[in-house]
């Protein structure tokens, strides 16, 4: 039903249409994409947290611990990506 009412817009805007395994696709890399950019935005901040912290322990103990997750973050958005990209293909291959 979702697909069809986005197929309609994208065709009423003189777009091309997609199937709805395209759009699946296309939710998925968009979702991993918004994903790693979060990531990659904490450890940008944290990264300057630290560097302006001053000496100051608490501050830097918290970029670190920041830095620390966000890194875990990014390898786990990296993994599931590869995970459920080999997922789609084992599905649409029919292996």
């Amino acid at each position: 039903m979702i697909f069809d009412i986005l197929s309609s817009i994208y065709s009423d805007a003189g777009l091309p249409t997609t199937g709805s395994g395209d759009v699946m696709k296309n939710l998925k890399n968009l979702s991993f994409v918004i994903a790693a950019i979060l990531a990659l935005y904490f450890l940008v901040t944290a990264g300057y947290q630290y560097v302006t912290s001053g000496g100051n322990a608490e501050k830097t103990k918290k970029a670190g611990q920041t830095i620390l997750y966000a890194s875990i973050g990014l390898i786990l958005v990296i993994l599931s990506y590869t995970l459920i990209t080999w997922v789609f293909k084992i599905g649409t291959t029919g292996v």
